[in-house]
């Protein structure tokens, strides 16, 4: 199927940035495994001409702690960056969104707390 990408260029935190998403009609962009992932990044750098920028993306392990899962239910089944999910600071606050970086295409886990681009999809 098709689906429609909004690239933001605005930094916000995750759970800011997916209640803007949700306002405007849509979510926080799910990838579909390799294929969607790569197409997108490719999408992504192309409309920015830059390889440099970390987006929030729809997924989230706040639910379950290292369970990583798209908004949609789905788990997060490919696409992570080597050494990741790092899990970093998990016994303070965890890592818990999840972060597209265009620099190599794969994921990393984050600070919900950042401010970060992002991706939503209607």
């Amino acid at each position: 199927g098709t689906k429609c990408l909004e690239v933001v260029n605005i930094t916000m935190r995750w759970d800011d940035a997916k209640e803007d998403c949700s306002i405007h009609g849509g979510h926080l962009a799910e990838f579909l495994g390799t294929e969607d992932r790569q197409a997108i990044v490719k999408y992504t750098r192309d409309i920015y001409e830059t390889d440099d920028g970390k987006f929030w993306i729809g997924a989230t392990d706040k639910i379950r702690e290292g369970y990583w899962m798209w908004l949609s239910g789905n788990p997060v089944t490919e696409g992570w960056a080597q050494g990741e999910p790092s899990r970093n600071f998990a016994f303070l606050f965890g890592e818990d969104c999840l972060e597209l970086q265009l620099e190599d295409g794969y994921y990393r886990d984050q600070f919900c707390f950042f401010e970060r681009k992002y991706i939503c999809e209607t």
